[in-house]
C-alpha cells in the first residue's frame, strides 16, 4: 500500500482514534470512577507534575514525599508539560496524556500499511488507538501506555536507520537520533525499560551477521552487516547514561543501590496477594487484602493500612520497607518454590486478563482475547518468514515477551499490560493481514 492511499488510512486512522479518546478522557472515565469509586489519577502523577513546575524536583508536593524515589521522571515530565501548554484542568490532563497514544496508532498504522497492507494497518492501528484497556488508563493519567508508545517509537526509528544503512550505505543520523531521544526518555520512565533495551541489543547487535541471511532478509556481506551495527551499539550504550544517572540520585536518597525507581519487592508482595486471595468485588477491598499482606511481611502497623499511600514514603523509609519485603520475597520462594512457578505461570495470563475487581464481564473479556489471539497468530507469522524478515517486529516481539515473563513474576494485571499494547498491536495487525489473506484465497478458490 503506497502513496495517497497510505496517507489517508492513517490520517483516517487518527481522526477516529482522537474522536475515541475525547470522548474516553471528556464523559467515560470520569463517569466510570464516580461509579465504581476509583480514585482520580490514582497515581498520583499529577502532583508530581505539578512539583516539578513549582519546585524543580520529582516528588509530591504537599501531598508526599519531596524528593521522592518511587517514580521516574519521564510521565510526569510529559503531565508537565502538558500543565504548562493548558492549565491544570482535569479533563485537559486527560486527553493531553491520552495524545501519545493516539500517535503511536498514527505511527504503527503507517508502518502496517507500507509492508502488510490496508488490513492489517486499519486493524493494528485501531486496535492500538481505541482498545480499552490502553485507552481508558491514559484517560485515568496513568503512565503506561505512554511508555509503550515512547518504546515503539524508539524500536521502529532504529530499526528503518539499521534497514536504510544496510540497503544504501547511508548513514541514517536523523532516524538514529530520533530513536536515541526516545529509547532515552523510555528509559527514564519505567525501570522495565531496559527489557526493551535488551530486545533491540539482541536482534539489532548480538543476532551473528548471518542469521538474518538464513532467513533470506539480506543478502549483504557480513562485513557491510557488522560495520551497520557500530552506529546502534553506541546509541545503545550512550542511552543508558541519563538512567544511569537518574539511578545515582535515586540511590543516593535511599542509601543503596537502585535502578532508577523503588518498591519492586512491594510490587512482589502485591502479586502475591492477587495470587493467594484473588480479586473482591470492589476496589477498595482488593487494595485492604494486599496491603494487609504487605504490612505483615513488611513489619508495619497494621493500623496504618487505611491511611497508607506510597507517596507518602520518604526514600529512607522506603528503603528500609524494601529491603524487609526484598528479604522475604526471597526466603517465600525459595521455601515454596513449586508454588511461586506456578504463580509465574498463572501470571503470563493474568497479566492480559487480570482487572483488579470482579466480576470481569465478557464486554471486558472478549476484546481482550480477540487482541491476544491476533497477537499470537501476527508472532507465528513473523516468526515462520523466510523472506524480508521484519527485524522490528522480532524486536517488538521480543520485548513483549520479556516483558509478560518479568511481570508474571512480580506483578500481572492487565493495567501493567497496557505498557506493550503499542508493541502488540503492531504484531495484531500481522496477524489480521494473515487472516486477510487467508479469506482472499478462499474466496478466490470458491469462485474458481
Amino acid at each position: 500500500m503506497q502513496g495517497r492511499n497510505r496517507a489517508a488510512l492513517t490520517a483516517l486512522v487518527l481522526v477516529l482514534t482522537l474522536a475515541w479518546r475525547v470522548a474516553i478522557s471528556v464523559a467515560v472515565a470520569p463517569e466510570w470512577e464516580k461509579k465504581r469509586g476509583m480514585a482520580v489519577a490514582p497515581d498520583s502523577y499529577t502532583h508530581l507534575a505539578r512539583t516539578l513546575i513549582d519546585q524543580k524536583v520529582l516528588g509530591y508536593g504537599r501531598y508526599g514525599a519531596t524528593p521522592t524515589s518511587v517514580r521516574g521522571p519521564g510521565f510526569p515530565l510529559w503531565l508537565a508539560a502538558g500543565m504548562l501548554v493548558g492549565g491544570d484542568d482535569l479533563g485537559w490532563l486527560r486527553l493531553w496524556a491520552s495524545l501519545p497514544g493516539a500517535l503511536g496508532a498514527a505511527l504503527i498504522t503507517w508502518l502496517l500499511a507500507g509492508r502488510y497492507g490496508s488490513a492489517a494497518a486499519g486493524v493494528g492501528g485501531l486496535l492500538a488507538g481505541c482498545h480499552p484497556i490502553p485507552v481508558l488508563g491514559s484517560a485515568r493519567l496513568l503512565g503506561d501506555e505512554f511508555y509503550g508508545v515512547l518504546g515503539l517509537v524508539a524500536a521502529a526509528l532504529l530499526a528503518k536507520a539499521v534497514s536504510d544503512r544496510e540497503e544504501r550505505g547511508s548513514p541514517a543520523y536523523a532516524l538514529l537520533f530520533g530513536g536515541f531521544l526516545f529509547l532515552i526518555a523510555h528509559l527514564l520512565t519505567r525501570s522495565s525499560a531496559l527489557l526493551t533495551w535488551v530486545a533491540l541489543l539482541f536482534v539489532f547487535v548480538l543476532v551473528r551477521p548471518g542469521f538474518w541471511e538464513r532467513f533470506g532478509s539480506s543478502r549483504k556481506s557480513n562485513e557491510g552487516v557488522s560495520a551497520s551495527r557500530r552506529p546502534i551499539v553506541i546509541i545503545l550504550i550512550i542511552a543508558l547514561v541519563p538512567a544511569g544517572i537518574w539511578s545515582w540520585r535515586t540511590s543516593r536518597l535511599e542509601g543503596r543501590p537502585v535502578y532508577m525507581h523503588s518498591l519492586t519487592a512491594f510490587n512482589f508482595w502485591i502479586g502475591e496477594a492477587h495470587h493467594r486471595y484473588g480479586f473482591a468485588n470492589t476496589w477498595e477491598e482488593t487494595r485492604r487484602r494486599e496491603l494487609r499482606l504487605v504490612f505483615e511481611h513488611g513489619g508495619l502497623d497494621d493500623e496504618k493500612i487505611l491511611s497508607f499511600s506510597h507517596a507518602a514514603l520518604e526514600p529512607k523509609a522506603v528503603a528500609h520497607l524494601e529491603k524487609r519485603l526484598q528479604s522475604e520475597a526471597i526466603d517465600h520462594v525459595l521455601h515454596h518454590p513449586l508454588n511461586y512457578a506456578y504463580r509465574g505461570l498463572h501470571g503470563i495470563y493474568r497479566f492480559w486478563v487480570a482487572a483488579q475487581t470482579k466480576p470481569w464481564p465478557p464486554a471486558y473479556v472478549l476484546p481482550i482475547v480477540v487482541f491476544v489471539l491476533l497477537v499470537m497468530l501476527g508472532s507465528v507469522r513473523i516468526l515462520r518468514e523466510r523472506a524480508a524478515v521484519d527485524r522490528l517486529a522480532v524486536a517488538l516481539l521480543l520485548a513483549v515477551v520479556l516483558h509478560n515473563l518479568a511481570y508474571a513474576a512480580v506483578l500481572p494485571t492487565a493495567k501493567m499490560s497496557a505498557q506493550i499494547y503499542p508493541s502488540a498491536a503492531y504484531l495484531a495487525g500481522i496477524g489480521a493481514a494473515v487472516i486477510a489473506r487467508l479469506s482472499v484465497r478462499r474466496l478466490e478458490g470458491s469462485s474458481s
